[in-house]
C-alpha cells in the first residue's frame, strides 16, 4: 500500500483451487484470526483450468494516511506447483525485484476508522502435578491510525502455545529455536534485527510475564517505529525500541535499543542479585539494481559499564543467475546481549558466499543451483577460531523430485572436520503429499558422525493430514527424535490436531479440539501438555470471547 518497494510492507493473499486461504500481512501479524482480519475468496475448477475471486477489505491492512487520489503498488502471481512456474502480471524477474511491481493509480483510500478489539479468556484445567487450575487474561488490539497499531496483553496464555522443537543435529554453538508466541509476532518484522554476530533481539529469551505492550507502525510514510515491553512485576523488565528511516526505496538507516533489567545471579546467601543489560544497535543499508551494501554495529553495557561491541559489513552482487557477498565481521569476547541470540563471541574475520542458479520452462530439469561458502575467523588473541569451507548443489526435476548434495569441512578450533551430505525428495512442491530423506556422514567435533533425517507428509482426502519427521544422530552418544503431527478439519472452524515427540530422554505429546471462527467465541479442549518432554496427565479448557 505504501508503494515503497520494501518487502516488509508487502501483504500477500493466496488462494488455491480448493479455496484454501493463506495471508501474510505486512509488518508482521499474529496468527489470531480476529487480529488478522477476515477476507473473502472463492475458487472453482472448470473445464479448462480454474478461476478465483478475492475480496480484501482495507480495514485489515496498514496503508498510508493520504487524502485524494493516490498510487499504491499491486501485483498478481499465479504459481503452478506441478511445473514450479510463477507467472507475474507485472514481471518482477529472477530474483524477484519489488521495485518492478505494478502501479495502481487514482486510488481513493478510505477514511480511517479506529478499531478496538479485546479478547478476554478463561482457562480451567487439571494436571497431575498441580491439581485444579484456573487462569484468565486479556489481549487487546487498537489501531491508532491506518499506519500505527497498539497491542496489549495481561496475563497472556503461553502455556498452551505449541512451541518449535529444537533439533538434535550436531552443533558447535547454541541452536536457534523460533518463538511462536502470538504477542511477539505482532510487528515481528520491525523487531528482527541482526548481523554476523547473530540476532541482537530474540524474543524467545523473554520468559512468561505479567503484562506486555507493543506499539508499532509508521509515524510518517518514511519513518517506522516499534516499542515492545514485557514486564514481570518486581522481578524483570524487558523491552526494545527500534526506529527506521527510508531515504528512498534502496537506502535505509536503523537504530535499536534493547534493555533487560532483572536477576543476574545469586549472592552467597542465595539471594538474587539484580542488574541490567543494554545494547545499542546501528544499521545502514543501500542498494541499486545489482549491488548492495550494509553495515551494523552494536555495543553493550552491563550495570552501566561498557561491555564490548560487535559489528559487520556486507557487500553483495546479484543478477538473475548469480549471487555473491563478502562479510567482514567481529564480536568482542566481553560483548553481552542477554536478549539476543549470539552463538559465538571473541572472534574477527570474514565470510563469503557465491552461488549460481538457473531455471528452465521445459526439459527434464526445472532448476539447478550450486555454490560455495567460506568462513575465516580468528580469536581476538590471534589464534585460529575457524577456517571452514562448504560446497553445495541441488536440482529439481520436471517430475517433481529434488536432489541435493554437498560437503563441508575445515578447521574449527582444534578439530578437523569433513562431512558429506545427500538429500532426496519426492513431490517436492506438494505441501500435502511429499516424502524424502537426508543423510550426512563424516567426522565432526573430533568424532565419526552420521545423521539420518527421513520425513513424510500425506493428506488423506481433503480433511486429514499426517506428518512424520525423524532425526537419528550417531556419535559416541547417539540420539533420536521422531515428531508425529496430525490434523483433521471437520469444517473451516472446527477440527482436531496434535503432536507426539518421541526422543532420547522421553516422549511427550498432546491432543486438542478447537472450535473457532472470525468474530465469534473460540473454545479449545487440550489433553496433555504441548511442550512437556514427557506425557503429562492434564486437561485444559479455554474459551475466548471477542469483544
Amino acid at each position: 500500500p505504501y508503494h515503497n518497494h520494501q518487502f516488509a510492507d508487502r501483504s500477500f493473499f493466496i488462494v488455491n483451487p480448493l479455496g484454501t486461504q493463506f495471508a501474510r500481512l505486512g509488518g508482521g501479524r499474529a496468527t489470531k484470526l480476529e487480529w488478522e482480519g477476515e477476507w473473502k475468496s472463492a475458487a472453482r475448477i472448470v473445464a479448462d483450468g480454474w478461476t478465483a475471486e478475492l475480496a480484501v477489505p482495507w480495514r485489515i491492512l496498514n496503508y498510508p494516511n493520504r487524502k485524494g487520489p493516490t498510487e499504491v503498488g499491486i501485483n498478481f502471481d499465479r504459481y503452478q506447483a506441478r511445473t514450479r512456474i510463477s507467472s507475474w502480471w507485472s514481471n518482477v524477474g529472477q530474483p524477484e525485484r519489488n521495485e518492478l511491481d505494478g502501479h495502481w493509480k487514482g486510488v481513493e483510500l478510505p477514511a480511517f476508522r479506529p478499531q478496538f478489539s479485546a479478547l478476554p479468556y478463561v482457562s480451567p484445567g487439571w494436571g497431575e502435578d498441580g491439581g485444579e487450575t484456573l487462569h484468565s487474561g486479556l489481549d487487546l488490539r487498537y489501531t491508532l491510525s491506518p499506519m500505527m497499531t497498539l497491542v496489549g496483553t495481561i496475563n497472556p496464555d503461553f502455556r498452551n502455545v505449541e512451541s518449535a522443537v529444537e533439533g538434535i543435529d550436531f552443533s558447535y554453538g547454541e541452536r536457534f529455536v523460533p518463538d511462536r508466541r502470538p504477542f511477539f509476532q505482532e510487528g515481528s518484522e520491525i523487531y528482527g534485527i541482526g548481523g554476523a554476530a547473530g540476532r541482537y533481539f530474540h524474543s524467545g529469551r523473554i520468559p512468561d510475564f505479567d503484562t506486555g505492550l507493543n506499539l508499532y507502525g509508521r509515524v510518517t510514510e518514511r519513518d517506522t517505529i516499534g516499542t515492545l515491553a514485557a514486564l514481570n512485576f518486581g522481578t524483570r523488565a524487558d523491552w526494545i525500541m527500534r526506529g527506521r528511516h527510508e531515504f528512498g526505496p534502496a537506502s535505509t538507516a536503523d537504530v535499536a535499543f534493547i534493555n533487560r533489567d532483572g536477576e543476574r545471579g545469586k549472592d552467597r546467601d542465595g539471594n538474587p542479585i539484580m542488574g541490567s543489560n543494554r545494547v545499542l544497535v546501528l544499521r545502514q543499508g543501500a542498494s541499486n539494481r545489482r549491488w548492495s551494501m550494509g553495515a551494523n554495529w552494536a555495543t553493550s553495557w552491563v550495570d552501566g559499564q561498557p561491555k564490548g561491541s560487535a559489528g559487520n559489513s556486507t557487500f553483495a552482487y546479484s543478477t538473475s543467475r548469480w549471487y555473491a557477498h563478502l562479510n567482514p565481521r567481529f564480536v568482542r569476547p566481553e560483548f553481552t546481549d542477554d536478549l539476543g541470540y549470539i552463538p559465538f563471541k571473541g572472534f574477527k574475520g570474514i565470510g563469503g558466499l557465491a552461488y549460481y542458479r538457473r531455471e528452465w520452462r521445459s526439459g527434464p530439469l526445472v532448476s539447478f543451483n550450486a555454490g560455495v561458502d567460506t568462513n575465516d575467523d580468528r580469536h581476538t588473541d590471534g589464534s585460529l577460531f575457524r577456517r571452514q569451507r562448504a560446497v553445495f548443489t541441488g536440482m529439481r526435476t520436471r517430475s517433481d523430485y529434488f536432489i541435493g548434495a554437498g560437503w563441508r569441512g575445515g578447521r574449527f578450533n582444534e578439530f578437523d572436520d569433513s562431512v558429506f551430505n545427500l538429500n532426496l525428495g519426492a513431490r517436492a512442491s506438494n505441501p500435502f503429499h511429499n516424502y524424502g530423506i537426508g543423510f550426512s556422514w563424516g567426522r565432526e567435533g573430533g568424532e565419526r558422525t552420521t545423521f539420518l533425517t527421513p520425513y513424510v507428509t500425506w493428506r488423506f482426502g481433503e480433511k486429514l493430514t499426517l506428518g512424520l519427521s525423524s532425526a537419528i544422530l550417531n556419535r559416541s552418544e547417539s540420539r533420536q527424535q521422531h515428531i508425529f503431527t496430525f490434523n483433521h478439519d471437520f469444517s473451516p472452524g472446527r477440527g482436531i490436531g496434535g503432536r507426539i515427540i518421541a526422543q532420547t530422554g522421553g516422549t511427550g505429546g498432546y491432543l486438542s479440539f478447537r472450535r473457532s471462527g472470525y468474530g465469534g467465541v473460540e473454545s479449545y479442549v487440550i489433553l496433555g501438555d504441548p511442550n512437556a518432554k514427557k506425557f503429562r496427565q492434564r486437561i485444559v479448557m479455554k474459551t475466548v470471547w471477542p469483544l
